[in-house]
């Protein structure tokens, strides 16, 4: 499995990244190494990888010889007595006192494959966790996207309306010396007053959402933002659709899951087979092998044995049966999920393509509704229209301009959805 996330960013910490400097300015790129740098899903995923590369030393030690120490001391009401007596021959005498202390030493020499697999089974266990904890992170992932692309559009919302506001107190001027000079009546000067009092009511609430968005961002990246910056709207101008550089974290979890149920099922077929090992018994105690001696002896043992179990062998094969079921399941479902990708990218590919069109569009309409603002503004100044109709027409301006700032933002974001449903790595 390809272990895109973890091995391609260096480990700076995003505090740290905000405190060398004062920032103005935020980009899309340095929120997604915050996020790395400061999610504990991070630490998740390299700590999964200390209990992968533990559990596989537990696996290999079944190569291991294994040593077991037995001692023991015991004392019995009875020992055997011969009824009888000989002449020319002693009859032994034996002791109720018994004791052993034993070394009981195995070394396998064959065990069908069971550690080889159960290591790889460890390796396909941590990927399978691994990939989940990556899919994990790029669902935040998606969410810093939406947090940021909404601030973006709050930021070009108020940098709209700013300049609608100064455009009208600038006119407020003229209004209020033409209403002082009888040319107005005193209601125009009354309405510009009241559209800029809403206007300004606008600016406030962009302020707030701004700010609400920036503690949102700042809460899911996992550190605070000591000064609110202005985000940065990625450079996508001469966007082209690339080719994929990195697999979903969904593909990764269902290959890594793929490999599990294939190691389950090597480890179930090597279960089927024999397993062999050497074995070595060294003794000391009373009684020993010679039971006739019954004097302290030192003896010993040595041999190969092999296990082998029926039950275990049969239920193998119904394990080896269910586990083929399973893999079948993951084809299926890595089937259907390419499916819904390939949808998802051709839908976004139409949406950028249908954003892109717009944005033309929106252009032009920009420019002739700017030409109308201020050809109603000319005329209030000469005083053959109503602030009234200047208003409408600055609105419709307003509107134009807010519509086509917002389908800019619409394309960079579908754009970015794009790259992150094609397959995405951190970089």
């Amino acid at each position: 499995m390809k272990r895109l996330l973890i091995l391609t960013i260096p480990l700076i910490i995003g505090s740290q990244l905000f405190a060398q400097s004062p920032q103005d300015t935020l980009s899309l790129e340095e929120c997604y190494d915050i996020l790395y740098t400061e999610n504990p899903l991070t630490d998740k995923i390299q700590t999964n990888r200390q209990i992968t590369d533990l559990n596989k030393r537990i696996a290999q030690s079944g190569w291991y010889p294994d040593v077991e120490l037995n001692a023991s001391a015991s004392y019995q009401s009875e020992v055997v007595e011969f009824p009888f007596e000989s002449p020319g021959f002693e009859v032994p005498n034996f002791s109720k006192d018994h004791y052993n202390l034993s070394f009981n030493v195995t070394q396998p020499i064959f065990d069908g494959g069971r550690t080889r697999t159960s290591k790889q089974l460890e390796d396909d266990s941590g990927d399978v966790t691994e990939a989940t904890l990556e899919s994990d992170l790029l669902s935040l992932k998606e969410q810093v996207d939406r947090i940021y692309f909404g601030i973006l559009v709050l930021q070009k919302q108020k940098e709209i309306v700013d300049l609608a506001v100064s455009d009208m107190k600038e006119q407020l001027e003229l209004v209020t010396s033409q209403v002082e000079n009888g040319v107005l009546l005193p209601g125009n000067e009354a309405a510009l007053r009241a559209e800029i009092l809403n206007r300004e009511q606008q600016l406030t609430k962009l302020h707030r959402d701004i700010d609400a968005g920036h503690e949102a961002l700042s809460v899911i990246l996992g550190g605070e933002i000591p000064d609110i910056p202005i985000l940065k709207l990625p450079e996508k101008e001469n966007w082209r659709e690339p080719e994929p550089m990195a697999t979903r974290p969904e593909t990764d979890l269902l290959d890594a899951r793929m490999n599990l149920f294939e190691s389950q099922e090597e480890l179930a077929i090597s279960s089927k087979l024999p397993q062999v090992s050497l074995f070595a018994s060294p003794s000391y105690g009373r009684p020993g092998f010679n039971i006739f001696e019954d004097d302290l002896q030192f003896n010993w043992i040595v041999g190969i044995q092999a296990r082998w179990s029926l039950k275990t062998a049969r239920n193998a094969s119904v394990k080896t049966d269910i586990l083929r079921l399973r893999q079948r399941n993951i084809a299926d479902d890595r089937i259907l999920f390419e499916r819904q990708q390939n949808t998802a990218m051709r839908r976004l590919n139409q949406e950028i393509m249908g954003l892109e069109e717009q944005i033309e569009r929106d252009r032009e309409i920009v420019e002739l509704r700017k030409q109308v603002a201020d050809e109603k503004k000319s005329l209030v100044e000469e005083g053959s229209a109503t602030v009234t109709e200047y208003i409408t027409e600055l609105n419709e301006s307003i509107r134009a301009q807010r519509q086509l700032e917002l389908r800019k933002i619409q394309r960079i974001q579908a754009i970015s959805n794009y790259e992150t449903e094609q397959g995405w790595t951190w970089n």
